[in-house]
């Protein structure tokens, strides 16, 4: 499995979609797939609930939060604060050039 795309939103979110489906179990190894993609990150903690996970990270000293919502096959990247989403157009052209 490999990452289709990232999308920047409104300087906010970075969507990610990938080229096959994925459920709920598969979670693990879309978040190294993301990860590799993206230069000097600190995984911070994860979270899991019913049918979403969320991995909070450290890029550039800003907080990050990395969602998947396995129902919708949802996955998206959000900055924690206003001081993290300023650098968001910024992480996302990281992504796409690692």
């Amino acid at each position: 499995m490999h990452v289709m795309q990232y999308q920047l939103l409104d300087n906010s979110t970075i969507t990610i979609r990938f080229n096959k489906p994925w459920d709920y179990e598969q979670i693990p190894e879309l978040i190294k797939i993301i990860m590799a993609a993206t230069d000097n990150v600190h995984v911070i903690e994860k979270t899991s609930g019913a049918d979403r996970q969320y991995l909070r990270f450290e890029w550039c000293k800003h907080i990050y939060l990395l969602h998947f919502e396995s129902y919708s096959q949802s996955s998206w990247i959000e900055a924690e604060n206003e001081l993290g989403r300023a650098l968001i157009s910024e992480l996302y052209a990281n992504m796409n050039s690692v």
